[in-house]
């Protein structure tokens, strides 16, 4: 609870103590695990029309959010 009102509090410290606890392997592994689950899901799977849309969707989500977390934790 105390950590999570750090957070709510003090959002800017508190991402401070993570990134620089956090190597810059992890988020580049992190694109990595994201690209290779996002070509499975829309390379591999074999499904329909209105399921390829969506998985479509998924796989840029999940691009961006990597991406997004990637940058914050690189650049911030």
């Amino acid at each position: 609870m105390n950590r999570l009102w750090r957070v709510l509090y003090q959002p800017r410290q508190v991402f401070d103590e993570i990134r620089e606890g956090t190597p810059i392997v992890l988020p580049l592994c992190a694109i990595l695990i994201v690209g290779f689950v996002c070509y499975v899901m829309i390379v591999l799977t074999d499904t329909a029309l209105p399921y390829y849309f969506l998985e479509v969707l998924v796989a840029i989500f999940l691009s961006l959010w990597s991406l997004t977390w990637t940058l914050i934790l690189m650049l911030a």
